[in-house]
């Protein structure tokens, strides 16, 4: 359209020229001689415009790009993971290095856990000892044929020693809560056990993704602290792009519609095919909406290659060109 609107330029240059199109606003002055006032080529240049036939408005329109240019971006990783520990300790070893490709479930570095072990031996000791709940059983057993026995004495001498009953009653009755108390010790040791392991699986790092390792903070021997980076990794199967549209297009697009990308950076075969899998709610300050495109990436072509995504025609557009929306 620049050249266009050059084009057009200098033929209206060379037309007034050869129609001595004089600027408007001049004046003459008391010599005879012609003064420059003010103004300028307003009124002569709109006139010479509507006397060939160009609209103002197409010489003000801004250019467009062609059906084929598509919609510039640049890829990035679909997952980027920061990895650290969840306590302060000092690391033990990191079993991984930058470029590593690792899979889901990996030890990727793991603390010194020597004294947490110990807690966790600990702790299942106290899950074994049955002991409390043994004794606690036996008790009230005893007990309950002890104020059988008081019963049925009573009964047998009309009357019997009230005293003895009352005894033998509470002895019963405290048996009982004893033997509530070791179940309930019990299971607080059973969940004092399932603590001590969580925190053992704390002090080491599993990768939760499938993936590459790109930074490595801590190594065998340094101190760490909660939160602090140790392991930094990136997905790239699938690459995600996002591609700012007109509204018009934007509102034309479905979630799952198939898209194309076309690297610039490096030569392939044919673009890739991805999908859209985010459409933002909201247009920005440029009055365009991000759309994120979805790229399995088997072949791992790397991240942060500059891009040309397309829609496909049978999807409504091949350039983002606005579809006509169903009715």
């Amino acid at each position: 359209m620049s050249g266009c609107r050059g084009n057009i330029g200098a033929g209206l240059s060379g037309l007034v020229k050869e129609v001595g199109l004089e600027r408007t606003g001049a004046n003459y002055g008391r010599d005879g001689r012609r003064e420059r006032v003010g103004g300028g080529w307003r009124l002569g240049f709109l006139t010479l415009i509507a006397g060939i036939g160009v609209s103002p408005l197409l010489l003000a329109q801004t250019a467009k790009p062609a059906a084929d240019e598509g919609y510039k971006c640049f890829s990035r990783p679909s997952e980027v993971r920061e990895l650290s520990f969840s306590q302060r300790g000092v690391i033990a070893e990191t079993t991984v290095k930058v470029g590593d490709s690792v899979k889901v479930g990996q030890e990727l570095a793991r603390m010194d856990d020597q004294v947490q072990r110990s807690q966790v031996q600990l702790a299942e000791l106290g899950v074994a000892d049955s002991s409390p709940m043994d004794q606690a059983k036996s008790s009230l057993e005893f007990y309950e044929e002890e104020v059988r026995l008081v019963t049925e004495a009573k009964n047998r001498s009309a009357g019997g020693n009230p005293a003895e009953m009352r005894e033998a009653k509470y002895r019963r009755d405290k048996a009982m809560i004893d033997l509530a108390s070791a179940k309930s010790k019990a299971k607080s040791d059973t969940i004092m056990l399932t603590r001590e392991k969580a925190r053992l699986d704390e002090m080491k790092i599993l990768s939760p993704i499938n993936g590459t390792v790109i930074v490595v903070n801590k190594r065998g021997g340094e101190g760490v602290t909660e939160g602090g980076a140790v392991v930094t990794l990136v997905g790239i199967d699938p690459l995600w792009a996002d591609v700012n549209v007109p509204p018009r297009v934007a509102a034309n697009l479905t979630l799952g519609q198939a898209a194309s990308a076309e690297w610039e950076d490096i030569d392939m075969a044919a673009p890739m095919a991805g999908k859209v899998i985010y459409i933002a709610p909201a247009a920005d300050a440029a009055r365009t909406v991000q759309i994120r495109i979805e790229v399995p990436n088997p072949n791992r072509v790397p991240a942060g290659l500059h891009a040309k995504v397309r829609f496909p025609a049978s999807a409504g557009s091949s350039t983002g060109s606005a579809r006509v929306a169903p009715k």
